[in-house]
């Protein structure tokens, strides 16, 4: 693949090896047209993609974070796919590798292969895959781009559900394009589990007429942490008790009760 452009986004880095090989790689490419390098404040992931996303001017968006690492025919792979299938995204599979590997010999410690647009599935669990996908751009901007909230990671999950909800198609290439670096401190492991499963609870809400996206949000609310302040406990479940915590409650009171006669009942016959 030979047409194509590179967008470099520096997030308002503040470590120094970072920003040192984000100017090493900007002077590298200074006279080449096809890459731009911008600089900008923090703004988190989803708004720093969809930044990204505006600067482009190609019909295909393939994103990359700096945690990953692409396999020599990703793009090509992708590209040929997409011209081969009439689908407005392709995600593929992936490998991990630890974060202490040598760099000429990463340790694979695991495979994530996602199936497919399963909407039953994604509910649970992200079949769909990852942010490191190409997606047609008219695509990208109908679907709104990335969420920008900043408290919660899963925005590619979030994504690609709202994608097919919203009845663009995708599909998975079952071929590991990328490697992908893992950190005990990555984001989606220091945020919290709750609040990344509710953007896509609140993804398929909105899917959903007012009374059913409630009663969705009513079924998971059960799950929040103690952990998860009051005051962040919002969304479209609102700070009610779900439906499961209070039958749970209602269920323990009756066994109590119940438990409760027949201990005055066994009484009642032992002292006759």
């Amino acid at each position: 693949v030979q047409d194509f452009a590179v967008v470099v986004v520096d997030d308002g880095s503040t470590d120094p090896a970072s920003k040192a090989a984000f100017w090493q790689l900007r002077d590298k490419h200074a006279a080449n047209s096809r890459w731009t390098f911008v600089e900008k404040p923090n703004g988190g992931i989803g708004e720093t993609r969809n930044h990204a996303a505006s600067l482009a001017s190609t019909d295909y968006l393939v994103f990359m974070d700096a945690d990953n690492e692409a396999e020599p025919e990703m793009v090509e792979v992708m590209v040929r796919a997409m011209a081969a299938n009439p689908v407005d995204c392709l995600t593929c599979f992936m490998r991990a590798f630890a974060d202490n590997s040598p760099t000429d010999a990463k340790k694979i410690i695991y495979q994530y292969t996602p199936t497919g647009p399963c909407l039953e599935a994604g509910l649970f669990s992200n079949c769909f895959g990852d942010a490191n996908f190409i997606v047609r751009k008219d695509t990208f901007l109908a679907v709104g781009g990335f969420g920008l909230r900043r408290d919660a990671s899963f925005e590619d999950w979030e994504f690609l559900a709202r994608l097919s909800l919203r009845g663009h198609s995708q599909d998975v290439i079952p071929q590991p394009l990328f490697l992908y670096r893992h950190t005990p401190g990555g984001f989606s492991r220091t945020t919290s589990s709750y609040l990344n499963h509710m953007r896509i609870i609140q993804a398929y809400g909105e899917a959903l007429p007012d009374w059913a996206g409630r009663m969705l949000c009513d079924i998971y609310a059960p799950i929040v942490p103690a952990a998860v302040p009051r005051e962040q406990r919002g969304g479209l479940h609102g700070p009610r008790i779900g439906l499961l915590r209070k039958l749970e409650r209602s269920l323990r009171r009756r066994r109590k009760k119940f438990f409760a006669r027949m201990k005055s009942r066994d009484n009642g016959r032992r002292a006759a």
